[in-house]
């Protein structure tokens, strides 16, 4: 789909195939292994993600909506 975007509005479409990836020094080029150290990396992430989500409050929320509508104008 963003290929025909991009062909539609002049863009050429860019390659972003992995084709090596380093982890600790060493390089990988298994398609399968690769696929696997994302996945893991961005299973990582969202944990991150969802702990540090575990801690804010209601009033941390009700705040920062507050803080955006006055900043932003939402």
């Amino acid at each position: 789909m963003w290929n025909v975007l991009k062909t539609v509005t002049g863009r050429k479409p860019i390659n972003n195939n992995i084709h090596t990836l380093n982890i600790d020094g060493k390089i990988i080029t298994n398609n399968k292994l690769i696929s696997i150290y994302f996945n893991e990396h961005f299973l990582i992430a969202a944990d991150k993600i969802i702990n540090k989500m575990k801690n804010i409050t209601h009033n941390d929320i009700t705040c920062l909506v507050i803080l955006s509508k006055h900043q932003y104008g939402f």
